[in-house]
């Protein structure tokens, strides 16, 4: 794709190049690219050495820097243990600081990398040993209980000198000696900040403590041991590592301050008078301050740096290799060593060498463009004698012919010109020949032309002739609907003949065959017959026609036919552009023509398309000639015949603003004339068919089965499709354009179908499906398309946007009203089925609603309740309820038979029934169950329904249960563990099949004393089914109710539930579960 899009831009360019410079600049620009690649694969190739060298640098440099500083900061605790084996083996007392004292001098002095030695008691005493730069070494002492530290110089044989300093301390508040002896065990305790007064120098000293506590074998601390080290030494060795010219290495801690650094700045800074030690990101070294910011804000904070890494940074537009690799130890060390190299410092002989390679390059470029140029003058000057000849060729001169004195292929290639100047001399010879053969053809082509039209307008004629004369001399008055049918006839012969007319015209006038017969002409008189012709093409568009044209305006010497065409023509074509607005009509005086001009508000013409309209057969573009219909005729003959009378025709015009053509005509100085009929009687004649060439519309639709909307453009189709639809009980609304249709439907219009020509002017039928299916589903309003084109790819297309189906023209009347009352019923099943769904759903909501929750189960202060209901995914007719009575309970339970809208109903109304009932307190459970009975019936039988349902009351209080009713049996579970069924096959009778079955009612009177479990339920549960169509049982669920008789009612109910889905597992439910759990409580026994 890229390549086709730069060769589309660059082949106009090479078309305007001359042959020198194709020949010599391809191989000059070849040499360049060799060049550029060539230097640019060197640079690379050096590039990636170097990011190797620097890599590898980095790397062995890091490792080198944690090599040495292991061995150097491991040597601490290996003197720890040799003066802990010194304790343990009693070599030396602790408690002893003269003996301790000595014993630390001869450490310090040792090459151990130790030259601090310090002990610390828990009693507050200290005794430091530190060996000074001149090979001197000091004792700091506190003993005793005074918090005081007193520093003497010691001599070579351990003995104090004079007293140096005195200084308040006590370790025990020392980082040191709290760090070892919160951990006990080896540690570091962090980098202080120390001077020593004793010196004189007024400087300080940055210091790690490795540090460990004494401890006897039962786990006392003794005390602890410590030592400095100082961090100079460390700055020393990252100096005296070689890095790179502008490279460095420097340690941090995991809270960013530096630790050590081969650079010579300090490590501490100043704060109000007190050292502390410098962040890493606010160094005075920029390469380490930016190197530092850019690992925060990469990795957010020192943490996240946990192993080695290798990172490339911009700095002042050059990279920078940072190795960050951790320093740990297994005392609890924690820094990152850090070494930063500048690529730059390796790049110095890549650039040299780049620059060399650019000096051989360019030279070798040099000589080959000086090459390029002899060779391609060469090869140019035998062509340029080839293109003078075949200039001279192409002017008529067939005698002319080239001579070269060489033997190559330019030889060959002038012979082959010779060649071919024989043959176009003659052929062209014979070209002439055909040329005028093709004339004869042509010629022929336009008489068979003018005499086919000639044919046609006879029966069109005749055709117009007939349907008239039945409008005019009928003797018996003719219905709205014929006369509206026979004005479209005479209107559309009329469009006919027309365009058979233009398309004689044309022809004649390309032979000049067409004869005016000019006279005086009066010009307002003839645009005012015109007018009249050209108000029914308006329809309902809001445009309004001025004549503008003054009175007294000068006759002009015409053709009256000629010009009354010229006039339809232009306002034809200005009504057929223009959707609102005005159009004018305005005349004056130019010289000694008259200068008329056709202005409208239309859509306006491009300017490189205003010579393109009066080519015959051509419009604007092709998206016009689609939306607006033509053949493109009408402005192409209005030229030729303005052209005719000796005047001209020229357009104005401005996009989007409206056109103006303007045309002239020549004035008369003969006054006499006599037009040969009068105004008045032309515009009669006129108007009495265009006063009935308005849509016919039928009558008030409001009353119709089904409303039916027609969008066509073309008034005879839209009328043939009502006369086939006024046959069947549709109200019919039409619309002559897309826009038309969707603002009827955008002021409320509710149509159950729409009927959509597909190729009409502005919004073709595409379009109009396409708006609709933005606000209606296919369902909601159904769409039939319909068009000329029967092309599956026009067919795909209507479907795809939303078109319910898709006819083809012409249509016959019977499969036109076939598909309308297929898609019409479609409609209505779908219809049908979206309102018994939502019917269904509305009816579950209701049964849940009305459906006690736990919330919402009655509280007794000696009875648990529980109540569990999931319904089927049909609407099903399990019910129960649960309501207080005086002290005591009652419960309901019931199962409709079936499922569905109606059973769901059903079991409301059962509910509604029992508790209305129930709150009257009938003494009689017969006279209870008679009256449900007989009501239930009865709306059963309103509903023509053959529903009815099984029914039990439990009435509960003070610990007697009360059963009536038929249904499933009740479960009762004593506290010891009995189970008993009772049937209930003879306490009643189904609800709603019989209306005298008041005697087959009874009531049960049963104990349910403290402990017991009482179970009611319906069938969704016992006739459950698993995987092997085997049912749930009530054995299995009085097993569940025995083992879990113990837990609370609640319990009981979650233990049954969770049994039963384990048991029916992924089979569907198609009933509804209801359970009903009753625990009497227990008895509380008092005490004593």
């Amino acid at each position: 794709m890229v390549w086709k899009f730069c060769g589309r831009l660059i082949k106009p360019l090479v078309y305007h190049l001359s042959l020198r410079t194709l020949l010599t600049v391809p191989f000059i620009l070849q040499l360049g690219v060799v060049t550029v690649v060539i230097t640019g694969l060197s640079f690379r190739s050096g590039k990636e050495a170097v990011d190797v060298l620097v890599k590898q640098l980095g790397r062995e440099t890091s490792d080198r820097i944690a090599q040495v500083l292991a061995m150097e900061l491991a040597q601490p605790h290996s003197v720890y243990q040799t003066i802990q084996g010194a304790i343990d083996t009693d070599q030396i007392d602790i408690e002893d600081f003269e003996q301790l004292q000595c014993y630390f001098q001869r450490l310090v002095k040792q090459d151990n990398g130790v030259d601090y030695l310090l002990f610390g008691r828990p009693t507050g005493e200290v005794l430091a040993v530190q060996q000074l730069a001149n090979g001197e070494t000091v004792v700091k002492v506190r003993e005793g209980s005074i918090p005081e530290r007193k520093t003497y110089r010691l001599d070579r044989m351990c003995d104090r000198q004079e007293l140096l300093s005195t200084q308040p301390y006590d370790a025990r508040l020392k980082n040191w000696y709290k760090t070892a002896v919160e951990k006990r065990k080896p540690t570091w305790s962090g980098i202080s900040i120390s001077s020593y007064p004793y010196l004189n120098t007024g400087e300080y000293f940055l210091y790690a403590k490795p540090v460990t506590p004494v401890a006897r074998s039962t786990g006392e601390i003794l005390g602890v041991l410590g030592a400095e080290i100082s961090l100079t030494y460390i700055n020393e060795l990252l100096k005296s590592l070689k890095v790179s010219p502008s490279g460095i290495a420097f340690i941090v801690d995991r809270s960013g301050a530096v630790v050590s650094s081969s650079t010579d700045e300090l490590l501490y800074q100043f704060d109000q008078d007190k050292p502390k030690r410098v962040q890493a990101i606010h160094s005075t070294n920029p390469l380490i301050k930016d190197t530092s910011q850019y690992l925060l804000h990469r990795f957010d904070n020192w943490e996240n740096l946990s192993s080695q890494k290798q990172l490339l940074f911009d700095r002042h537009s050059q990279n920078h290799l940072v190795h960050i690799a951790p320093l740990t130890d297994n005392h609890g060390l924690d820094w990152l060593v850090i070494v930063v190299i500048p690529i730059s410092d390796f790049m110095g002989p890549i650039y040299t060498n780049l620059s060399h390679t650019l000096i051989l390059c360019l030279s070798a470029l040099l000589v080959a463009s000086l090459i390029g140029s002899i060779t391609a003058q060469r090869v140019i000057n035998p062509i340029k004698k080839l293109s003078e000849s075949a200039k001279a060729v192409a002017q008529g001169e067939w005698y002319n012919r080239v001579t070269l004195r060489r033997f190559d292929e330019l030889r060959e290639l002038a012979d082959s010109f010779n060649r071919m100047a024989d043959q176009i001399q003659l052929s062209f010879s014979d070209l002439e020949t055909k040329n005028q053969e093709l004339e004869r053809i042509d010629r022929l082509k336009d008489e068979f032309l003018a005499n086919t039209s000639y044919e046609l307008r006879t029966p069109l004629n005749g055709m117009i002739g007939l349907a008239e004369s039945i409008l005019e001399t009928a003797s018996v008055k003719l219905c709205e609907h014929t006369q509206f049918n026979l004005s479209l006839i005479v209107s559309s012969g009329r469009r006919l003949v027309n365009l058979v007319n233009n398309i004689l015209d044309l022809s004649r006038l390309n032979y000049d065959e067409l004869t005016l017969n000019c006279k005086a002409v009066e010009l307002r008189a003839i645009a005012e017959v015109t007018l009249t012709q050209c108000y029914p093409l308006i329809g309902t568009k809001n445009i309004k026609i001025k004549n503008q044209i003054p009175s007294d305006i000068p006759l002009v010497c015409a053709d009256e036919k000629r010009l009354e065409q010229i006039f339809y023509e232009l306002i034809n074509n200005a009504i057929k552009f223009t959707d609102f607005g005005c159009i004018v009509l305005i005349a004056t005086r130019v010289d000694d023509y008259l200068e008329i001009t056709v202005q409208d508000s239309g859509m306006g013409i491009s300017e490189d398309k205003i010579d393109r309209i009066f080519k015959p057969f051509e419009q604007e573009n092709e998206q016009i000639a689609q939306m607006y219909g033509g053949l493109g005729l009408g402005l192409a003959l209005t030229k030729r015949l303005i052209e005719l009378h000796g005047g001209e025709l020229h357009v104005v015009s401005t996009l989007g603003l409206g056109s103006s053509f303007i045309f002239t005509l020549p004035i008369t100085d003969n006054v006499n004339f006599k037009e040969s009929k009068s105004q008045e009687e032309r515009i009669s004649d006129l108007t009495q068919v265009s006063s009935m060439a308005q849509i016919w519309q039928p009558t008030d639709c409001q009353n119709e089965k089904h409303k039916i909307l027609i969008v066509d453009d073309e008034l005879t189709d839209l009328q043939f499709y009502t006369s086939y639809l006024n046959s069947g009980d549709y109200g019919i609304i039409s619309a002559q354009s897309g826009e038309e249709a969707l603002d009827l439907l955008a002021q409320g219009l509710i149509p159950d179908l729409m009927v959509v020509d597909v190729m009409m002017p502005r919004m073709t039928g595409y379009e109009v499906t396409r708006q609709v299916r933005l606000t209606q589903s296919p369902t909601e309003l159904p769409i039939i398309l319909l068009s000329t084109n029967n092309q599956v790819t026009d067919l795909v297309m209507g479907l795809e946007l939303g078109a319910n189906d898709y006819l083809t023209k012409p249509v016959s009347k019977d499969g036109f009203l076939a598909r309308v009352k297929m898609h019409l019923n479609l409609k209505s099943l779908k219809l049908e089925n979206l309102r018994l769904a939502t019917e269904v759903e509305i009816t579950s909501r209701l049964q849940k609603i009305l459906l006690p929750n736990t919330e919402s189960l009655p509280v007794i202060e000696d009875l648990e309740i529980a109540g569990f209901m999931e319904t089927a995914d049909e609407v099903g007719g399990d019910y129960y309820d649960v309501f207080l009575q005086d002290k005591g309970i009652i419960v309901s339970i019931g199962d409709v038979t079936g499922h569905g809208l109606e059973s769901g109903v059903l079991a409301i109304m059962v509910q509604t029934a029992i508790r209305c009932l129930s709150y009257s307190q009938f003494a009689d459970i017969k006279d209870f169950f008679t009256i449900l009975n007989r009501t239930i019936l009865e709306n059963i039988e309103r509903m023509n329904s053959d529903k009815h349902l099984t029914l039990s009351l439990l009435e509960y209080n003070e610990g007697v249960l009360r059963l009536s009713g038929q249904h499933e049996s009740l479960i009762i579970v004593r506290s010891m563990g009995e189970v008993e069924c009772i049937d209930t096959l003879d306490l009643g009778f189904p609800i709603g099949l019989d209306r005298n079955v008041g005697t087959f009612f009874h009531q049960l009177e049963l104990a349910l004393n403290p402990g017991d479990v009482a179970v009611l339920y319906t069938d969704g549960i016992t006739e459950a089914e698993n995987l092997d169509k085997v049912h749930y049982g009530i054995d299995r669920l009085c097993t569940i109710i025995k083992s879990d008789r113990h837990q609370s009612a609640d319990e009981i109910k979650t233990a049954i539930i969770a049994d039963l889905k384990h048991y029916i597992g992924t089979q569907k439910i198609y009933d509804d579960i209801t359970l009903i759990i009753l625990k009497r409580k227990a008895i509380a026994l008092s005490e004593g």
